[in-house]
């Protein structure tokens, strides 16, 4: 039974990748894609870059493929039913919990760098410096 639940969302999944993107979704599909590929080329840059920025464009690189892979599933008939059904709310809270975790991301970040240094200096029996 579970077979033909995931074999029809399958087929369903490739119905709607063939159907025609709304012009709407279009649009956000290139913004999506333009996202891509700016963060993967400073993620990729052979350039010693800082790590915010790293940091940050390998968040572009994920906020651009979920934004284009969304954006090339859509289809007219659900894009009005998707709209009426998010409350202010939900938009509230999404977006409070993105920045949140896009803080606690970076501090983690941050912290590991200046973390690891020391890790690494005491495993190899060097004393700390002041």
């Amino acid at each position: 039974m579970a077979t033909k639940e995931k074999n029809g969302f399958v087929k369903t999944l490739i119905e709607r990748s063939k159907a025609d993107t709304p012009p709407f979704f279009k649009k956000l599909r290139l913004a999506g894609l333009i996202l891509t590929a700016v963060g993967g080329t400073l993620v990729a840059a052979p350039l010693a870059l800082p790590a915010a920025l790293v940091t940050i464009a390998s968040y572009l690189v994920v906020a651009g493929s979920v934004v284009t892979a969304v954006s090339q599933v859509a289809v007219p008939e659900t894009v009005l039913t998707v709209v009426v059904n998010i409350n202010s709310s939900d938009i509230i809270k999404t977006v409070i919990l993105a920045a949140l975790g896009a803080v606690v991301s970076f501090a983690v970040t941050v912290a590991l760098k200046r973390v690891w240094p020391l890790m690494d200096s005491f495993r190899k029996g060097k004393k700390r410096k002041k």
